[in-house]
Order: structure tokens, then sequence, then C-alpha cells
């Protein structure tokens, strides 16, 4: 919900009226849908809309009753037509960052040995960059991960360095690729290798290493052949990924080219999201991604 507000103030900034969406399937408890309809009113939207009809049984229905909701009401922006939104009360939206993050993929003849380790000399040099942030805009995480990037005549390479996640408590749900692993413990790329801010690629893993991957314009119907090998430390774990240029069916970079990227984590045991570069209340945020450049 907090994600959502910011998103919200972030991309309608008053020009349109908004409500807040509340799932009624799947909850812990009935008091947290309480809290959700209370925070969307906190949050100063126009109401709250609560889905899908099939789950609201006896038991949320009665809970509503009690509490926020006494009877139902005409939502009041049905009445409301974008044209008649004042041209003064309109604001403008700047919807990148200003001074982006930039971190360096540092070329490398020779192929790394997928392995998780890390230990090579080219990862020791590496542009390492952590200071992920919330996504709902409350500053750092508090659980901080690591990530540098590298690249070879063939292949581009990412290594994660994820810290504070105990494994015994770990969520680890998803083992077949293609699973939605972005709900278990997992980190996340994305790649716009055309500084397009609408079109990317999406790698993700979970803390086993379990895959998923898509593409923007057709989900995860699209399918890359990449690598990834996940190793345990003590205070949390580390990922090596490889991903060869042409499964993206891209040439490999020249030397000073740019792409936009993003590195996110999911962190369920203290039920953070995080991204290297700040999105506001979404991963999903291509024109906020930060900048990858290709050195020497």
């Amino acid at each position: 919900m907090k994600g959502l507000t910011v998103w919200v103030n972030t991309f309608l900034l008053g020009n349109l009226p908004a409500f807040a969406g509340i799932q009624a399937f799947n909850l812990p408890d009935l008091k947290n849908l309480s809290q959700m309809v209370e925070f969307s009113r906190l949050a100063q939207f126009q109401g709250s809309v609560i889905f899908a009809y099939p789950y609201l049984n006896s038991e949320i229905l009665d809970s509503l009753k009690q509490g926020p909701f006494k009877q139902k009401v005409e939502a009041p922006s049905r009445k409301y037509l974008l044209s008649l939104v004042p041209v003064e009360k309109v604001q403008v939206v700047q919807y990148s960052h200003p001074n982006p993050r930039t971190i360096k993929a540092q070329f490398i003849e020779e192929e790394i040995q997928v392995d998780g380790l890390l230990n090579e000399d080219s990862w020791k040099n590496a542009d390492f960059q952590n200071e992920f942030s919330l996504i709902t805009g409350e500053g750092l995480a508090s659980s901080q991960t690591t990530v540098a990037c590298l690249f070879s005549p063939t292949h581009f390479y990412i290594a994660f360095r994820v810290d504070n996640s105990p494994s015994q408590n770990r969520k680890i749900t998803i083992y077949q690729k293609d699973g939605p692993v972005f709900y278990d413990d997992s980190v996340e790329v994305f790649i716009d290798p055309w500084l397009s801010s609408s079109f990317y690629y999406h790698f993700s893993l979970n803390s086993i290493g379990t895959q998923y991957d898509s593409f923007s314009r057709s989900g995860p119907s699209w399918n890359a052949n990449w690598e990834v090998v996940v190793q345990e430390k003590t205070n949390g774990w580390t990922a090596e990924i490889a991903i060869p240029f042409s499964e993206m069916r891209i040439k490999a970079p020249q030397l000073g080219d740019r792409w936009k990227i993003n590195f996110n984590r999911t962190d369920t045991i203290l039920g953070e999201f995080s991204g290297w570069s700040p999105t506001p209340g979404t991963f999903h945020a291509p024109s906020f991604f930060g900048i990858l450049e290709f050195i020497k």
C-alpha cells in the first residue's frame, strides 16, 4: 500500500481522482484489511475499492460493516471527466531522475567461470555499489545489497552480494523456471539496452537460483539461456549471473556505450522492497532506471 501511494503521488500528482485498490484474498487476517483501508484514508485517496467480489464472504462483509464501511455509496469520481480538470491545475511531472545513478561495467578478455564465489581478480577490481533505497521512499533498506557488472566479447556478467538474510528464515517457494520467484527472497535485473525508458529485459532469481526471465513486450513467454549460481555465506548469499548478448538479440556493446539498468531486491524477512536506482512504488519504472557505462 505504501508503494502504491508513492506511485500515485509520482505519476498522478492530484491531476486525477485516485482510489486505493485492496485485494480481499490471501489476507493474513481481517485486521489487515481494516489497516489497509485506514492507510488509504491517511494517504488521502478518494476511496477504497476492495476486490474481488467472490472473496467478499460474510465474515469480511460483517467486519467491514463494523469498521470502515457502513453502507455502499456511489464512487464520486464516476462524474469526473478528464476534460473538466482545469489546465492551470495540471502539473508538469518529471518521470526520470535529473542525475541518475551510474555504474560501470569493465571489459574482460576471458569468460568467467560462473560459480557464485566472485573470487576472480576482475571482480575484485569491479565497480561494486550498494545503498539500495526502499521503493516506498522511506530511505535506505535496512538489509543492504551490493552489485557489480563486467562484460566480455560475448557475455554480460552481474554479481550480487545480499546481506543479513539467514537461509533458515528466507522465503523459498518457487523451484520451477519462470515461476514468480520475485515473491520469494530474490534479486532482479532490468536491462534497457536501447535507452528507451519503455522496453526492457527482466531477469530475476530467488536465493536458491530459480530463474525467471521476461521481455516487457511479451512477458514471461520470452525465454533466454543464461547462467546463475548462488552461494551461501555466513552473513547472507551471493549470486553470479552470465547473460549472453545473443540471447537478448543485441550486439556486444562497444567501449563508451550506455544502457539503462536497475537492480532490485525483495527481502521477505523485513518486508522490504529496494532498488539501486530509486523507483516510485514499483520495480517496473524504466524511466527511473540508472545508467550502465561500458569501460575498458
